[in-house]
């Protein structure tokens, strides 16, 4: 999420509802109403940057974003990275404000790309976004359904395979059934430590 000036402008139904009652813009909100999609290819790490600018223009955007969970020695960092790399989406019967944009933000456009069936991409889009909007979906599309196999990548109990037992989304923690010196465990371990098998 990205914070929003106040003096962003809000207006229309599917803008307003782009932004949370924290005042910070959602970028993964589908706006139903929009029947003609059409992507924008811009650069990886620009992608945020340029959905708050076409917010800001009131102009309909979809960021699909999946959170990313990195360990290092010290610390753990989680984060929300597009699903698509480098591209966003927009509605195409918006397509001449882009001259709206500031001249600092239309370098961020690399190319838009319209497709032929713009059916297909709205429902694919809708799709995207129901799954999304399921957290319980999401964490075991990642990470597997409680009952699968997983290997831990990081962590005390790193190179040791566990049966998924639950999800503590609230804390980005998993927990395990794993096999240690002889006996059945249950460990808890962040979620970025784990892999499918």
């Amino acid at each position: 999420m990205e914070t929003v000036s106040d003096s962003l402008p809000v207006s229309g139904s599917c803008c307003e509802n782009q932004f949370n009652t924290t005042g910070k813009i959602d970028f993964a909100n589908f706006c139903p109403l929009v029947e003609r999609w059409a992507s924008i290819r811009t650069g990886a790490r620009w992608e945020k940057k340029l959905a708050q600018a076409l917010v800001a223009i009131k102009m309909p955007t979809f960021l699909p974003l999946i959170e990313r969970v990195t360990i290092y020695k010290t610390r753990t960092h989680t984060a929300l990275v597009p699903i698509f790399s480098g591209y966003l989406f927009f509605d195409e019967s918006r397509l001449s404000d882009l001259a709206l944009l500031s001249p600092e933000t239309k370098r961020f456009v690399a190319q838009v790309l319209k497709t032929e069936d713009h059916q297909l991409l709205r429902q694919e889009l809708s799709a995207i976004a129901e799954f999304l909007s399921d957290a319980n979906l999401v964490h075991e599309r990642t990470y597997g359904h409680p009952g699968d196999s997983v290997r831990i990548k990081a962590g005390p109990f790193k190179e040791h395979s566990g049966i998924i037992k639950s999800f503590c989304r609230e804390k980005k923690r998993i927990r395990l059934n794993i096999s240690y010196l002889g006996a059945s465990v249950e460990v808890e371990v962040n979620v970025g430590e784990v892999e499918k098998t």
